[in-house]
């Protein structure tokens, strides 16, 4: 699925005062919170470490890759696909989120 992203270019940052951010540049230096406040509660330690927002950030690319290809496909032949591409992707994560699901039921009933 890398083959799409030559296809998606990212246009020029403009932050608030109008000036161009070139983007090349390295990012701003950034340290992040070591504890959070949940309600009444505060955590003794981040809640995500950089190894799972970099696989989140993974796991989005990949659904933004297939969902480009999915609009790419041009199906008039199988009746139940719809034409628009935006019901195509909703039909399409129906069907992913069906078939998930009873992988999950099946798993739990069957001895291993």
């Amino acid at each position: 699925m890398a083959q799409f992203m030559s296809v998606i270019s990212l246009p020029a940052y403009d932050d608030s005062s109008g000036r161009t951010i070139d983007a090349d540049a390295p990012p701003p230096s950034y340290c992040p919170p070591k504890q959070f406040v949940i309600g009444k509660l505060t955590t003794d330690a981040p809640l995500v470490g950089i190894q799972e927002i970099k696989r989140h950030l993974e796991l989005m690319r990949a659904f933004a890759e297939l969902k480009i290809a999915v609009d790419a496909v041009e199906n008039d032949t199988i009746l139940t696909v719809p034409l628009d591409k935006q019901q195509r992707w909703a039909w399409f994560v129906g069907c992913a989120v069906e078939r998930y699901r009873s992988f999950c039921v099946l798993s739990l009933t069957s001895s291993f």
